[in-house]
């Protein structure tokens, strides 16, 4: 970015500070953890201001405090966050709004208007302001919000291709894992392995032979009688309201979320799993409590391991920005991007109350929405929308195919593949028409 600093000159925020940030691709992080919650405990009024928030909304909005009296300080208007109050109180009555507006301008001189980070910096200064009793006018100093680019939904095709292009076994698994579960960010950071126990429990890998092209497939364990765990057909994850956006708390309350995973999404977990546990010597036991509390998602690289020999949990900002790395021209996905890919895919089969608790969206009726009864209901319509999320849905037809020529082995009447589609059809045909009925 080329910055014109003759034309920066002439506003009143265009300090050498923010020049040099508009360089570095302004707003780069410029402050650590470490600064933030250190400008939060010597700051009892920001303190208050955060108390109730999100733990990802309390360090961001911190952080975009701090960038605004940055500025503030460069231009000798205010330089602890009572200062900033004052500015409302002291000044008169638009004197906060004029210098909110102007540092505004200044920032769009260069990023253009509808800049997100403007954005961003005015929402959190106007929560301040308004958590301490000094609202600012109303229609004054709210910037225009231009989205830059259109959101992208990726389409079922372009699932594998992508995954191809991701170095590491873990954020694969999270793509594949995503087509079936869409788990907010702040979610996946906070998994445990107890959340996949179903898959555990259900499900063992069967690799395939790479030599000849097989692909790798997942087989459902059998009980002591040799009978296929059935009940671990279609895995559930199940997160709690404390696990989700908002933390349980206000308008979040009781919210819960309830996926189920397909075969393509249960291969990538436990392959994730194999890789875990070469990573850190650990076994994942579905019948051990010890490794169904380890965090998830690990480090896939350098230190795996903290100091007292358990795995490193993986942070929100270190998960946001392998994805970042991950996006390409041919393929600018975020992991935001693959929950409008099963919203927009199940959109058809799944009524809108269902998807909500998929999704963890807020059902109109939340009083009920997750009993076993209602749930049943949610897992039978997104069952029938597997064909449009799974990537390897056509490849699991042919595993049935398979499995039923298997059978008919066994009974000592083996039929062609040809012969075993045919059969597949008729019921298929069947079952459509005693609906139809």
């Amino acid at each position: 970015m080329i910055i014109n600093k003759e034309r920066l000159t002439r506003k009143i925020y265009d300090s050498k500070a923010i020049i040099e940030r508009l360089r570095q691709r302004y707003p780069k992080r410029k402050f650590s953890v470490e600064n933030i919650e250190d400008f939060i405990s010597k700051n009892p009024l920001v303190k208050h201001w955060l108390r109730r928030k999100a733990e990802g909304t309390k360090g961001n909005y911190a952080r975009l405090l701090m960038r605004y009296l940055t500025e503030l300080e460069a231009n000798e208007t205010a330089t602890t966050p009572q200062e900033i109050l004052e500015l409302k109180k002291t000044y008169g009555d638009l004197n906060a709004e004029n210098i909110l507006e102007e540092f505004q301008s200044s920032v769009e001189e260069v990023l253009g208007e509808g800049s997100s980070l403007v954005r961003s910096i005015t929402i959190a200064v106007r929560s301040f302001y308004s958590f301490n009793g000094r609202q600012l006018a109303k229609g004054r100093a709210i910037p225009e919000y231009k989205r830059k680019k259109e959101k992208i939904t990726p389409k079922k095709e372009e699932v594998k291709p992508y995954m191809a292009t991701i170095r590491g076994t873990r954020d694969r698994m999270l793509v594949a894992l995503e087509t079936s579960a869409p788990i907010r960010l702040e979610s996946l950071t906070i998994l445990q392995w107890k959340h996949f126990i179903e898959v555990l429990k259900g499900y063992e890998l069967k690799e395939g032979n790479k030599e000849l092209g097989e692909e790798d497939t997942v087989i459902l364990k059998k009980d002591e009688t040799g009978k296929p765990l059935i009940q671990y057909q279609y895995p559930h994850i199940g997160l709690k309201s404390v696990e989700l956006k908002g933390k349980g708390r206000g308008r979040y309350a009781n919210l819960e979320q309830h996926c189920w995973l397909h075969k393509f999404a249960i291969k990538w977990v436990l392959k994730w799993k194999k890789r875990y546990e070469e990573l850190t010597g650990m076994a994942i036991d579905p019948n051990k409590l010890d490794t169904l509390e380890l965090p998830f998602l690990i480090r896939e690289s350098g230190e795996v391991l903290d100091e007292n020999g358990k795995p490193i949990a993986l942070s929100y900002s270190a998960l946001n920005l392998a994805f970042d790395r991950h996006k390409t021209e041919e393929y600018p996905f975020t992991l935001h991007s693959w929950r409008r890919y099963v919203e927009s895919n199940i959109r058809k089969f799944v009524a809108k109350e269902d998807r909500n608790k998929i999704m963890a969206h807020k059902p109109k009726e939340i009083e009920d929405a997750y009993d076993s009864d209602e749930l049943e209901i949610t897992k039978e319509q997104f069952l029938e929308a597997i064909p449009n999320i799974n990537p390897e849905y056509d490849f699991e037809m042919e595993d049935t195919v398979e499995r039923l020529r298997a059978v008919f082995e066994k009974e000592g009447r083996p039929i062609t593949k040809e012969k075993a589609k045919k059969y597949i059809g008729q019921i298929v045909q069947k079952f459509i028409a005693s609906m139809e009925d």
